[in-house]
């Protein structure tokens, strides 16, 4: 009996997943081309890439294409996945807590020039530069978002 409720619960589990029902569990796919907003709704980009620290099996990045037009002109941005929050109206929506100025003056890189990533001076810059522009930021409020 315990098994099979195991069984259920597991496949409730899965079809959540399956069918994008707010779960704290997603699949990397349902979060590529996800939309990001700053914290004044303003539309930052959307999410291109997800960067795994693969050790302890979690998201390190999210790469964020900004800027341009049409994918043309614009810059990505490696982005500490801790700077995110999902919005609590639209799971397809990430809140960047980061404003559009400050995401203009980021460290960026093209697409055809990838940082490694791996480099631990690479890594401590970027997430020092985000940690100290969301401490910078103004408290805003998403209500409604």
């Amino acid at each position: 009996m315990d098994q099979d409720r195991r069984a259920l619960s597991r496949r409730e589990t899965m079809d959540s997943i399956d069918t994008g029902v707010s779960t704290p569990i997603r699949k990397a796919s349902s979060i590529l081309s996800s939309r990001v907003k700053n914290l004044d709704r303003e539309d930052l980009g959307k999410i291109e890439e997800i960067v795994v620290h693969v050790p302890d099996g979690r998201i390190a990045y999210a790469v964020l294409s900004f800027g341009g037009f049409m994918g043309l002109g614009g810059k990505l941005l490696a982005i500490p996945w801790s700077a995110f929050s999902q919005s609590a109206v639209d799971e397809d929506v990430f809140i960047l807590h980061v404003d559009r100025e400050q995401l203009i003056q980021a460290p960026g890189f093209d697409r055809d020039r990838w940082p490694d990533m791996a480099d631990v001076r690479w890594c401590s810059g970027v997430d020092a530069w985000y940690r100290n522009s969301h401490n910078s930021s103004e408290p805003h409020s998403m209500q409604g978002q």
